[in-house]
């Protein structure tokens, strides 16, 4: 936790057992909630929210997420129940925020389509996204608005004043596929679009 200008250790949390990733974990608390609770997006692409003693209180169907991006194990890491890969693709981060400020934040997820529809255990190929915004309910979540959609794969989410004139917007980057036989390489483009 931040506290007197400078990070300082807070209290443990548990986490799921399976497939859990810290590196797409934030925190889903909001003033309608009871318990402290987190969000991650797991190696399938499920969504799961989860209370701090590790208990999980719900999560979607597959299909969030997604990216190229992988974390490769040591060699001597590797153990048997590690016989057909010694990798593991790595989420991108949703973001909670409460873009009315009325106290009930938003999820706010990225959701890239892989091309094969993952028929290729270890290969990842996004040809498109979106980005998704839901409100919690007690039955999960429900569309806030329509996706915003991208011809590439959106590889991560921010919330910030891009262009300071007080309010904050949606940062996405994302990579735009070549679009001629000249224009041979991929590009990364940021996108930022008013939250109000």
């Amino acid at each position: 936790i931040w506290s007197n200008n400078q990070y300082e250790q807070g209290s443990s949390i548990g986490v799921p057992a399976n497939n859990f990733n810290l590196l797409s974990m934030v925190n889903a608390s909001g003033s309608d909630r009871t318990q402290s609770s987190y969000l991650y997006t797991d190696e399938a692409g499920r969504l799961v929210l989860f209370f701090e003693s590790g208990k999980v209180e719900w999560s979607s169907d597959t299909g969030y997420g997604g990216s190229t991006l992988r974390y490769e194990f040591p060699r001597s890491y590797v153990g048997p129940e590690m016989t057909e890969r010694n990798f593991a693709y790595l989420q991108p981060k949703s973001v909670i925020y409460d873009i009315k400020g009325e106290g009930k934040p938003k999820l706010i997820v990225i959701k890239n389509i892989e091309v094969s529809d993952y028929l290729f255990a270890n290969t990842r190929v996004y040809n498109k996204g979106s980005i998704e915004i839901h409100s919690f309910n007690d039955l999960g979540l429900s569309f806030e608005s329509a996706p915003k959609k991208f011809q590439g794969p959106v590889t991560s989410i921010a919330i910030g004043d891009f262009d300071n004139d007080g309010k904050v917007e949606l940062l996405v980057s994302m990579l735009k596929k070549a679009s001629s036989i000249l224009a041979t390489k991929d590009r990364s483009v940021l996108v930022a679009f008013e939250l109000e």
